[in-house]
């Protein structure tokens, strides 16, 4: 690609025990880079709503100079901020001071499954890591006193992981309060609905969600 080498399956030997091993890594072509926001700043000046979407947005930090311009120009106690995460990030002290400065922080949280399923799903992120920064997400209610703060889990659902997708959705509603499913139809080969018809069956023997039934099957078989 444009700025990212592919390096699946390639081999490196451990310089201490010479045991080769199998590394999965994108190597970027291209280096970080200040973004220039400045050009947002004349924004209009009947704007209610921003919403951040990915990559990743809380690896970003130069949009903080954006938001930083809308709290020195008095206009940000009219706005709601939107966040797609998947929580990989530690937040810091500058969102936070930011943040608080806010009408309406909403954060929608990318999160496909738990524990071991979600290493598989979203390796190398660590998911005793992610679960620390959710509950750092969520404090943001008790944190924030003129802010309102609202939190809802996004799992993208797709044949990797809606067999078990049921305990993602209850642990959203449990912890976090609230849940909405992506459900992936590209690229195709991942969508849930072209699966086998063996496979749908016990598919629907195990799941419980109205919304993943119903998307396994809008189309037959391919």
């Amino acid at each position: 690609g444009k700025y990212y080498v592919e390096k699946y399956n390639t081999t490196i030997t451990d310089p201490k025990t010479q045991e080769i091993k199998f590394t999965n890594r994108y190597v970027p072509r291209v280096g970080p880079r200040h973004t220039d926001y400045s050009m947002f700043y004349e924004v209009d000046s009947n704007i209610t709503k921003i919403e951040f979407y990915g990559g990743e947005t809380l690896l970003n930090l130069t949009h903080l100079d954006f938001l930083e311009n809308l709290v020195n120009s008095g206009r940000s106690r009219d706005i709601t901020l939107l966040y797609a995460t998947n929580c990989t990030q530690k937040l810091n002290k500058r969102h936070l001071r930011v943040w608080e400065k806010f009408k309406r922080i909403e954060f929608s949280m990318s999160i496909d499954h738990l524990g071991d399923k979600f290493h598989y799903l979203r390796w190398p992120g660590d998911w005793d890591d992610v679960a620390k920064n959710i509950d750092e997400l969520l404090s943001l209610k008790d944190i924030f006193t003129n802010t309102e703060v609202y939190h809802i889990v996004s799992p993208c659902c797709t044949m990797y992981n809606a067999y078990y997708i049921d305990e993602v959705l209850d642990w959203g509603q449990n912890h976090v309060g609230a849940v909405y499913i992506n459900m992936v139809a590209d690229p195709a080969h991942i969508a849930i609905n072209i699966a086998p018809d063996d496979v749908k069956l016990a598919m629907l023997d195990k799941i419980k969600s109205p919304e993943v039934r119903g998307f396994l099957q809008v189309k037959p078989h391919n």
